[in-house]
């Protein structure tokens, strides 16, 4: 019979510690490969979901009705919701004192509200998250929150991607975690988006680099924008918002809830021949749809929206129908033809701002001479001057954005073309009147 030892006992158990770490490692092994293959498996599912979707004009559609829908029952709920209501009515928000101190319109919170918008979150915990890192690191109890300094806004299919690329490649210009915020009168009206804070969050990005270059007793020179060229024209469901109770057409407006957030705002608004944006903007809509594109359908949606148009101006204003994108009209207009009627949206701009704070840049110019508009730009929102290598880095940048979705299909047809140039020539005119600017008249 062999003699057990003490030595002998524990290297027994050393040995089965041993042989019970190994059987538990390869167990972990055996879960995570198991894990990681399920995980793939969900990531092909999800994606071919995604490239279903994606390919299915059916479920694309059904998906924009469903967040057509979701605003409508949003903005009914919050007719007798006091959150919701006191949220999406943006003229009763109390005027926000700035600091001097900061170029951008900035203020400091001592705490941050937490975030359920979905687009908003990340942006919210990651400031959570900088915020507790900061104090902890530092003893600085303030965040510093900021609102947009300058908007691009509008218009859309005028260059306003590669506008924004560029700028914020000034040295001036603070770090930006998305070109467009798409939050006013649009991400607003839903349910866990509509505070101001969401709007606050999608810009906090920007407004954390500005506070981690500042220095106490100088004046912090970087600036914040928000670059959605939907504000110009787009008023979706202005009929259900509050200020438009009983309004034939609108009597408040994106200008009126910008200039409320900031009086001092510059406002950069990049113009674009109506006829060749429209034809732009159809291919632009059609990638989301994925309706399949051709001269001739465009040619019959434009008859059709010109015949809409003129059908309109027999019992309602010019006005009227240039903002008739409400509840009940705006699944009808595919191309928004109204929206190339720029003079009647940026009378309502001028209405409140005055003139010295807008920008009116010509697409077709700026095409063909990016370095000449920029350095003027620059000038507009009082940026230092760069040097002409700096600038010339910046110009010499790919440009941010081209068409991909149906490149395969030609220029527009000359009938096409004749009959929206005879529709927007009016327009045009009145257009370069406003402004005095004979190189408006296309």
């Amino acid at each position: 019979m062999p003699i057990v030892t003490q030595g002998n006992e524990v290297g027994c158990f050393a040995m089965r510690r041993r042989q019970n770490l190994v059987k538990w490692s390869i167990a972990a092994v055996c879960f995570v490969l198991m894990y990681q293959w399920l995980h793939l498996l969900w990531r092909e599912d999800s994606h071919r979901d995604l490239q279903r979707i994606q390919h299915d004009p059916t479920l694309i559609l059904k998906g924009i009705n469903t967040m057509f829908d979701n605003k409508v029952e949003f903005l009914r709920d919050a007719s007798h919701h006091i959150t919701w209501r006191r949220d999406i009515d943006l003229m009763m928000l109390p005027q926000l004192k700035t600091l001097p101190e900061f170029t951008s319109p900035c203020w400091w919170v001592r705490d941050l509200p937490q975030d359920n918008c979905p687009r908003s979150m990340k942006y919210n915990r990651e400031a959570q998250a900088w915020f507790a890192k900061n104090r902890k690191l530092t003893g600085e109890t303030k965040l510093l929150r900021c609102l947009p300094y300058f908007f691009i806004i509008g218009q859309c299919k005028c260059g306003t991607s590669d506008l924004f690329a560029r700028i914020n490649r000034h040295p001036d210009v603070a770090l930006h975690a998305l070109k467009e915020t798409q939050w006013i009168r649009r991400l607003q009206l839903s349910k866990s988006c509509s505070s101001i804070d969401t709007y606050l969050n999608l810009l906090q990005r920007s407004a954390t680099f500005i506070q981690m270059n500042h220095r106490e007793g100088a004046v912090n020179p970087y600036i914040i924008g928000d670059a959605t060229p939907a504000y110009f024209s787009f008023n979706e469901f202005w009929d259900m918002l509050p200020g438009n109770e009983g309004c034939k057409e609108p009597c408040v407006t994106n200008p009126d809830l910008i200039h409320h957030l900031n009086p001092r705002a510059k406002l950069i608004l990049s113009l674009r021949n109506p006829t060749k944006r429209l034809y732009s903007y159809y291919f632009h809509k059609a990638g989301f749809t994925r309706r399949n594109v051709s001269t001739e359908d465009f040619h019959d949606l434009v008859v059709r929206e010109i015949n809409i148009f003129e059908a309109c101006l027999t019992s309602q204003s010019l006005r009227s129908c240039c903002y008739n994108y409400t509840n009940s009209y705006s699944q009808t207009h595919e191309i928004d033809l109204q929206r190339g009627i720029y003079h009647v949206f940026l009378s309502d701009w001028l209405k409140v701002f005055p003139r010295e704070q807008l920008y009116v840049l010509k697409f077709e110019e700026y095409s063909m001479d990016v370095s000449h508009n920029l350095a003027e730009i620059f000038k507009f929102l009082k940026l230092r001057t760069l040097s002409d290598t700096e600038l010339k880095n910046i110009v010499d940048t790919k440009a941010a954005y081209q068409r991909r979705y149906g490149q395969d299909v030609g220029d527009m047809l000359n009938k096409t073309r004749n009959l929206l140039d005879t529709f927007y020539r009016p327009h045009n005119k009145y257009l370069s009147e406003l402004m005095e600017r004979p190189d408006l008249n296309w």
